[in-house]
């Protein structure tokens, strides 16, 4: 799964409201925080997850490895929703 591409399925929304992040799929919706927007919002096809970890561990100043456990779980997550695929 590392060194695949995901997608944002694109029906996917990113929305706020009350301040709080939504990622929303037709009538779904998930809560989501700044870390989780952050990922989705890099899921082009273009990068793998492997990159897109390297970035947010990047911009947030963390540890690689666990910003990439955290990116696999969250996006299996996501994948499971059909909120993503893999390219």
């Amino acid at each position: 799964m590392k060194n695949e591409k995901p997608v944002l399925d694109y029906s996917v929304k990113i929305r706020k409201v009350d301040d709080i992040l939504y990622a929303v799929k037709r009538n779904n919706a998930w809560e989501i925080n700044d870390v989780t927007k952050e990922m989705m919002r890099r899921c082009n096809g273009e990068k793998t997850i492997v990159e897109i970890a390297e970035e947010i561990a990047e911009f947030y100043k963390t540890d690689k490895k666990e910003v990439l456990m955290d990116c696999e779980k969250i996006f299996g997550y996501f994948i499971q929703e059909k909120l993503l695929i893999l390219t």
